[in-house]
């Protein structure tokens, strides 16, 4: 289906013609999402923190970066967490709340992520 990819990368409505004037409603901006926090999907383990975002070809999201561990970003550990894995929910207090599927003893196994900035 040939359109806009939603705030979550998937595919929607065919594009609008005429520029934006604000963000459309339940979307987000890239430099928040940076330096958000990302949890298990149980809510019980802090992963990280969303450190970048990796952008394919067609403009859809492909991963999220994000640094585990160190302090202060000394010593931390990026991994690359897939789109389709990553989850964004608003509790009852419209706080919201960036989690993964994936365990965080699975991101500490994973490769360091290689940012290949050639």
């Amino acid at each position: 289906m040939a359109g806009q990819a939603d705030k979550m990368g998937r595919a929607g409505p065919a594009a609008s013609k005429t520029p934006l004037t604000a963000a459309p409603a339940n979307a987000f901006h890239s430099d928040w999402l940076v330096g958000q926090d990302i949890e298990s999907h149980t809510g019980d383990e802090n992963i990280g923190t969303i450190k970048d975002l990796v952008v394919g070809e067609d403009g859809r999201i492909v991963a999220v970066i994000v640094g585990m561990g160190g302090i202060l970003g000394m010593g931390e550990k990026e991994v690359a967490i897939p789109w389709d894995s990553f989850h964004h929910s608003k509790d009852e207090k419209g706080d919201s709340h960036f989690t993964t599927s994936l365990t965080q003893a699975a991101l500490q196994n994973a490769p360091e992520y290689d940012r290949n900035d050639d």
